[in-house]
């Protein structure tokens, strides 16, 4: 009887050892299976903008017309909201809502006289970007492409000598430039907040800007202003540097 009581705490004891020993392994083997990948994430934060914008100068010039229009180039600085959403790790698609100044400067020699022409404005750019992104874990390649909606607000030239100034005017109207470019998102090791730095170079162009001089310069003879150029720009090229949380 002594030894059937023995046997059946050892039974007991064993099976109890079994079951540990069998929890103990289902835990591990749960702590050791990785999170699964969010299937949606939103980023929202501020982005700085610096670059250039630039017109080359036009061609198709009529003859008998003078050579009024020389280009214009010059620095385009800004800065706004940036909106991130990933549909998955590799895709999404970024709107930023930039305000920024787009100017440039040209030189028109006519009559022996050379005059330093400064055209442009401040306006809204939003740039609705597809995205791809190689999820790293600190560093994260990206690579865009999509239409840069480009709201000018009023515009303004600046002459110099500036008592030439009554005799140049500009003018500006809505346009869509392709915007495309190459980054990367440094992730922070924070222990709360997912806090990333996006870096990109980018560039531009808008295929509705037309190159032909008829298009990019108003002549009126016998009128102020005497010449009108239109201060839609046809290429930028700009790099950005921003700061996002990730939700």
């Amino acid at each position: 009887m002594g030894g059937k009581q023995r046997n059946f705490r050892a039974m007991s004891t064993a099976s109890r050892l079994a079951r540990r020993v069998s929890c103990a392994v289902t835990a591990l083997a749960f702590a050791s299976v990785p999170r699964a990948a969010h299937a949606f994430e939103f980023g929202a934060g501020l982005m700085g903008v610096a670059g250039g914008n630039f017109q080359d100068k036009p061609d198709q010039r009529p003859l008998g017309v003078p050579d009024v229009n020389p280009g214009f180039g010059g620095p385009t600085i800004g800065g706004g909201l940036m909106l991130d959403a990933r549909f998955i790790k590799l895709l999404g698609v970024e709107v930023d809502v930039i305000r920024s100044g787009d100017h440039g400067t040209g030189t028109v020699s006519f009559n022996n006289n050379s005059n330093k022409i400064t055209i442009g404005q401040g306006a809204w750019h939003i740039p609705i970007l597809a995205k791809v992104t190689i999820d790293l874990p600190v560093v994260a390649p990206a690579f865009f492409v999509g239409p840069e909606i480009v709201l000018p607000s009023k515009s303004s030239v600046s002459v110099d000598p500036s008592y030439a100034a009554p005799a140049f005017g500009q003018t500006s109207d809505t346009y869509v430039m392709v915007t495309f470019g190459v980054g990367v998102e440094i992730k922070l090791p924070l222990p709360v907040l997912d806090l990333r730095i996006p870096i990109g170079l980018r560039g531009g162009f808008a295929p509705g800007v037309s190159s032909a001089f008829n298009d990019r310069t108003i002549i009126n003879v016998g009128a102020l202003p005497a010449v009108t150029y239109h201060s839609e720009w046809k290429f930028q090229a700009a790099a950005t540097l921003g700061a996002a949380l990730y939700f």
